[in-house]
């Protein structure tokens, strides 16, 4: 079959809509140039053997052709790099299929997503300047209560997390489990490896994995100053985290990770995760979440609401600025040791009620910036 041009000028990007993936300006395609660049043979042949169209897409920055099919749900797409004025004739693989589907980019990563039976699934990439790509995580179930997150390096699978669903992958974050009356671990997600290791009710667990129909998860308990306890648990001894009461009322995105501010069964957890594993987190004890404490500082055109926290030698606190219309929002950390600041702002704000949580919360007397 003749090579057959079925993406006429001015291609609608719908497939990239609420990316970072763009159409590179005005171009025309025809079966011999496509954008003012001249189309290699393996791309036409690609069209031959089953592909739909033909696009110019601006992608982190760099200029690709994308040879793609038309598919009404997975919209597959091979990637050939513009350099130096010229399409090469070699395309990026991608993973097994050598594809990316439904393409978007997110933080200096290609995201490549599809649907294979009923569950949808999301690949992570980097893309280095040579055109090799290494998957970072592969996340299934993507729009479950739980998504099963498998973490790569170098080609290797290194870790399995469960983290909550979200649009975005680096919204979802690792998820927990309480443990609801004593439960035994087993070397193998069967009854017959049950072994004389158990945890009790109340023990706080991090879902790791779980096995099909998820009759039981895969757990790690962490014990300060001893050696971690793994193993599979039955599904029915778990608390699962979704089930607790819980409210966030901050989260955003920052160079340093997603910050958050949640209360979860009556104690207000700070947090910071970055690709769904969690750094670090502080959470209040006792009574009025004991531990954080509040600043709000109001006057015309000019307005600071902080929630504060000390751990060691570092204070933190989440920020959220707004002077002359100009809004900042963030945390500061300051090693009170040589009193260095150092500041990560918000690049993206999910949700912001901080003006809500400093009324359950003691104020900080000894801030200048008061109460108010």
């Amino acid at each position: 079959m003749p090579f057959l041009f079925l993406l006429l000028q001015f291609f609608s990007f719908s497939i990239f809509a609420n990316s970072n993936v763009k159409r590179s300006g005005s171009y025309e395609c025809n079966e011999f140039y496509c954008g003012g660049y001249k189309i290699p043979d393996t791309a036409k042949n690609e069209i031959d053997n089953g592909y739909e169209s033909i696009s110019m897409a601006e992608i982190l920055g760099n200029e690709y052709l994308l040879v793609s099919t038309l598919g009404s749900v997975n919209r597959c797409s091979k990637m050939y790099p513009v350099k130096n004025g010229i399409i090469l004739s070699e395309y990026i693989k991608f993973g097994e299929t050598k594809e990316v589907c439904n393409i978007t980019s997110i933080e200096g990563n290609i995201v490549s997503s599809y649907r294979d039976g009923a569950k949808w699934y999301e690949e992570v990439y980097h893309l280095d300047i040579h055109g090799k790509t290494d998957l970072k995580l592969k996340d299934s179930c993507v729009g479950c209560d739980r998504v099963n997150r498998i973490i790569y390096k170098n080609g290797e699978a290194i870790d399995h997390v469960i983290v909550s669903d979200g649009d975005k992958y680096t919204d979802r974050y690792p998820l927990k489990a309480m443990i609801n009356k004593k439960s035994y671990l087993y070397k193998k997600p069967e009854g017959k490896y049950k072994s004389k290791m158990y945890l009790i009710e109340n023990d706080t667990v991090w879902l790791k994995k779980s096995n099909e129909g998820e009759k039981y998860f895969y757990i790690i308990y962490k014990r300060n100053g001893e050696s971690n306890i793994e193993g599979w648990v039955l599904a029915d001894s778990l608390q699962m985290e979704e089930d607790k009461k819980s409210e966030v009322y901050f989260l955003c995105d920052t160079k340093k990770g997603n910050v958050k501010l949640e209360v979860e069964n009556d104690k207000l957890i700070y947090s910071i995760s970055k690709n769904g594993m969690v750094d670090f987190s502080f959470s209040s004890q006792g009574s009025h979440f004991s531990g954080f404490l509040y600043n709000n500082y109001s006057r015309y055109q000019t307005q600071y609401i902080t929630v504060s926290f000390k751990n060691g030698n570092y204070s933190y606190a989440v920020f959220d600025s707004d002077e002359n219309g100009i809004k900042n929002l963030g945390v500061t950390v300051i090693n009170e040791k040589n009193n260095q600041e150092t500041t990560f702002e918000c690049n993206s704000v999910y949700i912001n009620k901080l003006d809500e949580i400093i009324s359950l919360l003691k104020c900080d007397k000894s801030n200048a910036l008061g109460c108010y």
